[in-house]
This record gives C-alpha cells, sequence and structure tokens, in this order.
C-alpha cells in the first residue's frame, strides 16, 4: 500500500516530467520555427528597404536558374545602349546580373537579351540589392 509521502513523491515527479516535456517542446518549437523562417540563412547586403535582410534560397517567390547571358543595358525606349551585364540567374520573378556600370538601390533598368532565335527579348526591372565584386557589382534585379 502507498503511503501518503510516496504518493505525492510520485506526483512531484509527473509534475517535473510534465514540465521538462513542456520545456523540451517549447525549446523545440523554437527551433523549427528559427529553421523554417531562416533554414540556411545567407546575409545579403542592402535591400531596397535601406535595411540589411537575411533571405532563405528556399524562400524565393521562384525558382532561380544559373545562366551566363549577356545583357545590354538601355534607356527606356529600349532604343539607346547604356552599358553591358551579364545575368548571372534568373528566374520569373527577377535575376542577379554583374555589371561595370554603377546602378542604385531601387533605380529602374531596362535591357535586351539576345534569344536563342536571335531575337531581342526586353526587360525591365528595379535593383533591389547590390553586393561589391572583383569585376563590377552584383545587382538583384526585380522585374516589373
Amino acid at each position: 500500500m502507498m503511503t501518503e509521502s510516496s504518493f505525492s513523491m510520485w506526483i512531484e515527479l509527473g509534475l517535473l516530467v510534465t514540465f521538462g516535456v513542456m520545456v523540451a517542446s517549447l525549446l523545440l518549437g523554437f527551433y523549427f520555427k528559427a529553421r523554417d523562417k531562416y533554414g540556411e540563412t545567407h546575409e545579403k547586403p542592402m535591400h531596397a528597404t535601406g535595411k540589411w535582410r537575411f533571405f532563405n534560397r528556399n524562400h524565393r517567390s521562384s525558382d532561380r536558374m544559373a545562366c551566363d547571358l549577356r545583357l545590354e543595358l538601355v534607356d527606356q525606349t529600349h532604343l539607346v545602349k547604356t552599358g553591358s551585364a551579364r545575368l548571372l540567374n534568373l528566374s520569373t520573378s527577377g535575376a542577379c546580373m554583374i555589371s561595370r556600370v554603377t546602378l542604385s538601390l531601387g533605380e529602374r533598368i531596362h535591357g535586351r537579351i539576345m534569344s536563342l532565335d536571335n531575337e531581342r527579348v526586353k526587360i525591365s526591372g528595379r535593383v533591389v540589392w547590390i553586393r561589391p565584386g572583383g569585376a563590377g557589382a552584383y545587382y538583384g534585379i526585380r522585374f516589373s
């Protein structure tokens, strides 16, 4: 038969184990929430909002595909060439390019890419991030 002191000891032990499980669940919840939010975090340079941003390659609005395409930077009429760049990756929502042309955050750009059937494809967008590089600067472009 259980005495009153052994019964209370079992209740205290049960409460202690329950408390431990709750704390462990809370910590695991924070861990998985942070992992889902940031995943493999990579620091991005200044964003168009003017704040340092962290991004997750898995949380993009569309998948990026690596490429190596020449981009002619042009004025709004798409007639006068203002510079050139190299597209490094491309998606339906934006691109990453490298260029010696100096651009500013938020600046609108217009360009032409030569397609496989020798047609010029017009693109336009806005600079959303900038990272200095050895042969120019890397620019993140969000298409408009």
